[in-house]
């Protein structure tokens, strides 16, 4: 199965995954003309919106040549290090009617000095006030697009904002089951993110949202951190899975038997004293070891078959000290993985 795992120096990576017939990706890196192409992605170096030799069509509502390759060593890779300046009104990709995952990351590794607010399809998708410390700010957000283009445009606060890629994922494709959850390890009385619901260390059992799910005996080992080196909500809190009050915790989502993608995210921002060795369904998901020398966060997308009608998440033979952040699933159709 596909695993992939990445670290959050100052902002999110998506989880790279190859493309198939049925649940596509499209990624667009914003650069300079000639700068080397990430690989996966499709550049965009400001042209506006046509037809591409790469068999999409894409672009800016008028021509932006205002790419940029920083070649700056605070880089995590290529794809933060260049940019396009968001210059002219919109930004636009054609695709299918249908619902999507999308991500945006903005910043420069240079001059960090934008308040970024995109809006995607009418609602705000990333926002924030880059600096030194924080030069790069990705959201995302699911949309369903009705009119054949995902549209991005700046919002109402935007100043000198600048796009550095966007990641696409199709959730709905002919034929394709429905089921898809976002759960967030959280408090009790701590805000939940957008799109997800909590959990807060309950049993498994019916939650009253639609979802069943919950751990293998009671769990109150919750924490939210308010630390400024989580890039959002969802990195800020977390669940134990190894303390005393539970010392070998599982949690499961009730799900209907069948392939499905999972995305994992384990860590602490202020935490640098565990080893991740998380299984789903007894496969590797997260894998990693804190250091005090990065932020602590890290996260793997996999694709697992469910046939018991439980997706379980568990400990690793090699995990110490174990914390989870969040969790997203999906049902992929049948034959996907």
């Amino acid at each position: 199965r596909g695993e992939s795992t990445g670290v959050f120096p100052q902002g999110i990576y998506l989880a790279d995954r190859g493309t198939d017939a049925t649940t596509p990706y499209a990624r667009v890196n914003f650069q300079a003309a000639g700068s080397p192409v990430p690989s996966g992605y499709l550049a965009d170096s400001g042209a506006a919106f046509g037809s591409r030799a790469n068999g999409y069509t894409y672009g800016w509502s008028s021509a932006n040549p205002s790419g940029r390759d920083r070649n700056d060593p605070r880089s995590p890779d290529q794809r933060y290090d260049t940019l396009v300046h968001m210059r002219v009104p919109r930004w636009e990709f054609a695709l299918p009617n249908g619902v999507y995952d999308v991500q945006v990351t903005c910043g420069d590794a240079t001059y960090p000095d934008s308040v970024v607010d995109v809006i995607a399809e009418e609602a705000t998708i990333v926002s924030g006030q880059l600096n030194s410390y924080r030069r790069w700010v990705s959201g995302h957000r699911r949309l369903r697009i009705t009119d054949g283009r995902l549209t991005l445009r700046l919002g109402p606060t935007a100043q000198n904002v600048k796009i550095c890629f966007v990641d696409i994922h199709r959730l709905t494709t002919p034929g394709s089951a429905s089921f898809a959850a976002k759960i967030d390890f959280q408090p009790a009385n701590s805000p939940v993110p957008d799109g997800y619901v909590p959990d807060s260390g309950l049993s498994f059992g019916a939650r009253g949202n639609g979802l069943t799910y919950g751990w293998n005996a009671p769990n109150p080992t919750t924490r939210d951190r308010n630390s400024t080196r989580s890039p959002d909500q969802r990195y800020d809190t977390l669940i134990h899975t190894q303390r005393p009050e539970n010392p070998n915790a599982t949690w499961e989502l009730a799900v209907p038997n069948g392939p499905y993608e999972i995305r994992v995210a384990a860590g602490d921002p202020t935490s640098s004293d565990s080893t991740y060795d998380v299984r789903v369904e007894g496969e590797p998901s997260v894998r990693a070891t804190g250091s005090p020398f990065q932020i602590n966060l890290f996260e793997a997308t996999t694709e697992v078959e469910v046939r018991d009608g439980r997706m379980t998440i568990s400990n690793g033979a090699e995990s110490r000290n174990g914390k989870l952040l969040f969790v997203e699933v999906i049902a992929l159709p049948t034959g996907a993985g």
